[in-house]
């Protein structure tokens, strides 16, 4: 690149390149991103006689855009996950690729606190999955000791960090360099997140402080997902259960309409059966022949505008006040006399709510009786006295 300035006698401007200076007693490298200019000097010939270098250190605003883009492109990948394990999936996958490890995983811990099950993982191409049931203190003690504190197990090279018991159970997994993050519920150790490389390697705090909060991100979203589906499935549950009661009650109100059917069709009475709204359900066969009417001319119409009261004046308030008792759970009782089709009638009439187990009120029954003959034997119906409450 300076030969490129000498030769052109044009400055070079480099934006956040990154350099690896390799100095550190452990092996490691320090990570530097520059951004920095190569400045030709020109002599009065035009010719170039030195280069001005300048640079600025931005790795620590480089490394927190990264971050940050990394952050941002997760949660919109997960964001519209509803399932567990589906985020894990997604989040180890981007984790391992961002990361460049080898391999990342997560698992649950066991009730006993040491058993653990790793139920998935992400592994680079001509890595070993670790998908498994595993026992923690098969791993070392610095894993039982870190993790059960809530401290993260951080070794650049598990060959030589661990002893050779220990250190066995990482390479038998081709595991060579670990970061593993605890997850502590309630004072209890309840689940891992782990990055690997298959050879040995200086962990960067950078890295170990993105797996941090990938890590706390993913679970906090995991519980709201998890919070979320409860909810989902009690309100599940709680339609189904108010499906069932209507169900029932439905069934229940058939069976009474039914019932009331088969008496009310052989009866004497004038009965009928309506909604609590009022409109008529049913009319037995006598009350239809005393107004002669078919069932068709008053199913469906509110009963006080149905030919038994319509021909009456002043009846249809009297009616539409009765039936408003009756919804409200109360009876009532009236005598009345009543223009029909066949003619002037005198009826002891009769209506009372129908209850269900709760005491709601899911229908209404109005029963009258002729009494004609008994109140006016011997002269014509009184037509100015139309109607008599009784006493209740």
């Amino acid at each position: 690149m300076l030969d490129e300035v000498y030769r052109t006698g044009i400055a070079y401007v480099g934006n956040s390149v990154e350099l690896n200076i390799q100095h550190r007693p452990d092996g490691g490298e320090d990570r530097y991103i520059l951004d920095f200019v190569f400045q030709p000097v020109m002599d009065g010939n035009g010719g170039v006689t030195g280069i001005f270098i300048q640079g600025h250190d931005v790795t620590q605003r480089a490394l927190a855009e990264r971050r940050m883009r990394f952050l941002d492109a997760l949660g919109k990948a997960t964001a519209a996950s509803t399932d567990a394990d589906a985020i894990l999936a997604i989040t180890t996958r981007l984790l391992g690729e961002h990361l460049d490890v080898s391999v990342c995983a997560y698992a649950d811990m066991d009730p006993d606190q040491d058993g653990f099950t790793i139920r998935g993982n992400w592994a680079a191409p001509g890595a070993q999955g670790i998908v498994g049931h595993y026992s923690l203190a098969a791993f070392g003690q610095l894993a039982l000791t870190n993790l059960h504190a809530g401290l993260p197990l951080v070794l650049n090279d598990n060959a030589r960090q661990l002893p050779a018991h220990e250190a066995e159970t990482f390479l038998g997994l081709e595991l060579a360099a670990t970061i593993c993050l605890p997850l502590i519920n309630e004072d209890k150790l309840t689940a891992l997140m782990a990055i690997h490389d298959r050879e040995p390697r200086v962990w960067r705090p950078e890295e170990l402080a993105l797996l941090t909060e990938v890590t706390e991100r993913s679970w906090a979203h995991i519980e709201r997902v998890r919070a979320e589906a409860t909810v989902r499935l009690a309100e599940q549950r709680f339609r189904r259960e108010l499906e069932r009661q209507v169900a029932e009650r439905t069934a229940a109100l058939a069976q009474s309409e039914a019932q009331i059917r088969t008496v009310a069709a052989s009866s004497h009475l004038y009965q009928w059966l309506l909604t609590t709204e009022g409109s008529v359900v049913y009319a037995n066969p006598t009350s239809l022949a005393g107004a002669d009417v078919g069932a068709q001319d008053v199913v469906g119409r509110a009963f006080w505008e149905t030919p038994w009261f319509s021909r009456t004046r002043g009846m249809q308030a009297i009616v539409m006040a009765c039936v408003a008792t009756a919804a409200r759970g109360s009876s009532d009782n009236l005598s009345m006399q009543l223009e029909l089709a066949t003619g002037t009638r005198s009826f002891d009439f009769s209506i009372r709510p129908v209850l269900d187990e709760a005491g709601t009120v899911v229908g209404i029954v109005p029963e009258a009786v002729d009494s004609t003959a008994r109140v006016e034997p011997n002269k014509p119906c009184n037509k100015r006295r139309k109607w008599r409450r009784w006493a209740t």
